[in-house]
């Protein structure tokens, strides 16, 4: 996860270190996690670049690492509102309005498979 505040130059460092293991031929235990740490950093350098190659790239990964967060995974939800947000902000850019259909209904399905008690509840309702 990105630290507030961190510098450009860290940043830039941890995109490396993580492409590294996401790129790698080993698939570990904790590559979804891999893949959503690598798909923030690069959305991160495409919130102070507005580089829309970060972007596109952050939503890639975000896809690939929804997809080895299957229904009753606990960090499902997180992958679906990171994969909104991101596709949210490309509706933002681009305009297509299948981005902006797409971002509801994974915000509506990250809403609905997180319980009252569960930690990413409030940002699901916020978003």
């Amino acid at each position: 996860m990105q630290r507030a505040g961190e510098p450009q130059e860290e940043l830039e460092e941890r995109i490396g270190r993580l492409t590294g293991m996401v790129c790698g031929n080993v698939i570990t235990p904790k590559h979804s996690q891999d893949l959503s740490s690598l798909a923030f950093a690069l959305y991160t350098r495409y919130g102070r670049t507005s580089s829309m190659k970060d972007l596109e790239e952050s939503i890639r990964l975000n896809r690939e690492a929804l997809t080895l967060r299957p229904l009753g995974h606990p960090d499902r939800s997180f992958s679906l509102q990171n994969l909104a947000i991101a596709l949210y902000d490309r509706y933002n850019c681009k305009g297509a309005a299948a981005d902006l259909d797409d971002a509801i209904r994974l915000l509506r399905e990250a809403l609905t498979i997180c319980p009252v008690d569960h930690p990413g509840r409030g940002s699901s309702l916020n978003n």
